[in-house]
């Protein structure tokens, strides 16, 4: 075996074991803080920089800990590793809206909502997407038939369902009060705009 070969061998070994330390961080969330979750994930991101999904869980907690700028970064670096990660491509939309970045936003989300307008089978993060575009837009009652569709799906979200269920009801009710567009804000990152 020559030193490429074992070079590879290493890479893979290295990139393996990182994904292993990515999963353990998972799945002690529950029980970490977001210090000891951030630092465990950014050692994880030393060792292997090129897994998006750390990033994306890097980026979700500093949202979190309302650290707006480092969570955009590693959202973008997740997206630029992963362009198909829908997820993350959604949560980056809802910061951009919290951070009061609409065209940004509308850039990241509207190519979600677009393939799910195009498919007879709803893709729940599109319909989701494409209810803050209208949302943003504020066409309330266009982003309320956008939820129900999402909502009509299957879930593999069930918090997300529940806040963009909680977010529908919201706008209803500023359509039926005549208040304007309703909350802009996504519910569930309420926690982003946390001091701390």
């Amino acid at each position: 075996m020559g030193a490429q070969d074992q070079g590879i061998d290493y890479v893979q070994t290295s990139s393996s074991m990182a994904e292993e330390r990515l999963m353990a961080v998972i799945n002690g969330l529950g029980a970490m803080d977001d210090d000891s979750a951030l630092a465990a994930l950014q050692a994880v991101l030393r060792d292997a920089p090129e897994l998006a999904g750390a990033h994306q869980l890097a980026a979700a907690i500093h949202a979190q800990r309302g650290d707006l700028e480092a969570a955009e970064a590693e959202f973008r670096a997740a997206l630029a590793l992963d362009p198909a990660l829908s997820v993350a491509r959604f949560q980056l939309g809802q910061l951009l809206i919290v951070k009061g970045d609409v065209d940004a936003a509308v850039q990241v989300l509207e190519p979600m909502a677009l393939t799910a307008q195009q498919s007879p089978d709803a893709d729940v993060l599109g319909a989701y997407a494409g209810a803050w575009l209208q949302a943003v837009q504020g066409q309330l009652e266009a982003a309320i038939r956008e939820v129900d569709r999402g909502v009509a799906g299957p879930q593999m979200f069930p918090a997300l369902t529940a806040d963009m269920r909680k977010l529908r009801q919201a706008w209803f009710e500023a359509l039926a009060e005549g208040d304007g567009p309703g909350p802009t804000v996504p519910l569930f990152l309420s926690g982003y705009n946390r001091q701390g």
